[in-house]
């Protein structure tokens, strides 16, 4: 899969060739997973503008074709990127709900991994704790084959594991990612590597394991740069840059990244809120 390997033109070409098919054929819930996934690969490659623009319209097209807690979770994913948390808690909350209604686990396990660290990030620690204890009961019940993990559902991990890691658990939060990591580097999803790498590295440097941490979050970078994972790519040379010895370096490239995804969000107050997110 195109998106899975981060190669963002193949997948922007094959998408393209199914919404020109999709005109023809006018298939509602083929068009609502075609915009999720266009807010996906935007996001991942750092258009917000284009893939906060996919998001809401297949949120909108899920009233009539249902699975909006899928798409609610692809899109919360794209506020949290630009940490417009209040935004994506509200997104996240709706399509928390839908999933609830129609008994998606899939779909509760994305909103509410992402909604815990949303709700994080806007203080309230309590329903945080809630919504990750919950997420991860359900990410912990996913069977897959030896080797394997839900990757469709790589960011939810992440999300947890960083709820877990700001309320003094990031052992659990490593526990939790290491299976994800080693799932996503086996098969070469390279988004859910870099992401789950990131997170790890944060977790181990709580732990005071500063060389694996420094290790991880170095690679994290590596993996986001030489593939253009916006994201990824700018927190995680934030985040080594006081653990190595080029601290200017990483912080020089982190802001780089900020800046080219800025760019590209004509929002002002998103802009803002990016960053200073990402001031050092």
């Amino acid at each position: 899969m195109p998106i899975a390997r981060a190669d963002w033109d193949a997948a922007a070409r094959r998408l393209a060739e199914a919404v020109a098919v999709n005109r023809r054929i006018r298939d509602p819930l083929a068009e609502m997973l075609m915009h999720d996934a266009l807010c996906w690969l935007n996001r991942s490659r750092g258009a917000y503008d284009d893939a906060l623009a996919a998001g809401r319209r297949a949120t909108r097209l899920c009233a009539d074709v249902g699975w909006e807690g899928w798409a609610a979770a692809t899109l919360g994913w794209s506020l949290l990127d630009l940490r417009a948390a209040a935004a994506a808690a509200e997104v996240l909350e709706r399509g928390l709900a839908a999933g609830e209604r129609t008994g998606a686990p899939d779909e509760i396990a994305r909103c509410a991994g992402q909604l815990a660290w949303a709700r994080l990030l806007l203080g309230d620690t309590g329903a945080a704790i809630a919504l990750a204890v919950r997420a991860e009961e359900l990410l912990q019940g996913v069977t897959a084959p030896p080797g394997s993990a839900f990757l469709f559902g790589a960011h939810a991990y992440a999300a947890v594991a960083r709820v877990r890691l700001a309320t003094g658990a990031p052992d659990r939060g490593e526990d939790l990612l290491r299976p994800v990591l080693a799932a996503a580097t086996r098969v070469g999803w390279r988004e859910a590597a870099a992401m789950t790498e990131l997170v790890l590295g944060l977790c181990l440097q709580a732990r005071g394991e500063l060389d694996r941490a420094r290790a991880a979050l170095s690679h994290a970078a590596e993996l986001a740069d030489e593939h253009g994972i916006a994201a990824t790519g700018w927190e995680a040379h934030a985040s080594v840059a006081p653990l190595s010895g080029h601290p200017d370096e990483h912080y020089a490239a982190a802001g780089a990244i900020v800046e080219r995804i800025a760019a590209q969000v004509r929002d002002e107050p998103l802009r803002r809120s990016l960053r200073e997110w990402a001031k050092p």
